[in-house]
C-alpha cells in the first residue's frame, strides 16, 4: 500500500488485505504498529497496489528489503502516490483503524479502483507464486469521487 507521509510517497507491503464490505465499498489491510506508516493511517488517503509476477522486488522492498534507489511513483487524485503497472489500484479513504494485537487494522473506504489484465503475484508458506492468468474484474462503476468528498 502507499500513501503520503509529511509530502513524501511511501510504501509498505502488508500482511493481510481483504473485501469487507460491498455497500458501501470497503477494505481492510492490516499494518505491523511500528511501521512508519501507521501513525498517519487514520488520517491519510491510501492506495492499494495489487502487484503482478513480475512485481516481486517491489514486494520485498517495501517489506524493509532495499531493492531501489529510486520508486517510480505515479500519483492520482491530490498527490496520491501509486506503484506504475500493477495488477490492481485501489484508492480509499480512511474509515476506521482499529487495535489488532501488534498490528492495526485499517478499514478503507473505496472511491476508484483500475485494473489490468496480468498474472498476479501471491505469498502463500512463506514465499511468493504465481497465481493461475485470468482477467481481473472491476469491482465498482468508476465514478468521479475526490479524496476530500470522501474523508468528509
Amino acid at each position: 500500500m502507499s500513501l503520503l507521509i509529511d509530502g513524501k510517497p511511501h510504501g509498505l507491503t502488508v500482511n493481510s488485505f481483504t473485501s469487507v464490505s460491498l455497500d458501501p465499498p470497503l477494505v481492510l489491510i492490516c499494518v505491523d504498529k511500528g511501521s512508519k506508516s501507521a501513525d498517519a493511517l487514520g488520517r491519510a488517503p491510501f492506495a492499494i497496489n495489487v502487484l503482478t509476477a513480475k512485481q516481486e522486488d517491489y514486494a520485498w522492498h517495501f517489506a524493509g528489503k532495499a531493492q531501489f534507489t529510486d520508486i517510480p511513483w505515479h500519483h492520482g487524485q491530490d498527490g496520491l502516490p501509486f506503484l506504475p503497472d500493477t495488477l490492481a489500484r485501489i484508492l480509499c479513504a480512511p474509515w476506521s483503524v482499529n487495535d489488532g494485537g501488534d498490528h492495526l487494522v485499517v478499514i478503507g473506504k473505496v472511491f476508484d479502483i483500475h485494473s489490468s489484465e496480468n498474472d498476479a503475484l501471491a505469498f502463500f508458506s512463506g514465499q511468493f507464486s504465481r497465481l493461475q492468468p485470468g482477467k481481473a474484474q472491476k469491482a465498482l462503476p468508476k465514478k468521479e469521487t475526490s479524496i476530500q468528498q470522501e474523508m468528509n
